[in-house]
């Protein structure tokens, strides 16, 4: 019976080591996506307002 639970324990363990390395790839994954997103998203704002950002500089600048 020993036997069994010490395998049925390495079975466990081992699933818990490949969940935990699935998780740190997802979030991985995630956070690349996210960023890429993220500066996707800044990009476009940047260009949409670039009238605004650039008097706001020249605001910025001038004092």
């Amino acid at each position: 019976e020993e036997s069994s639970t010490n395998g049925y324990l390495l079975r466990h363990i081992a699933v818990l080591r490949i969940s935990k390395n699935a998780w740190r790839m997802c979030w991985r994954i995630l956070e690349e996506n996210t960023t890429l997103y993220f500066r996707h998203y800044l990009y476009q704002r940047r260009n949409k307002h670039k009238p605004v950002l650039s008097r706001f500089q020249r605001g910025f600048f001038s004092k």
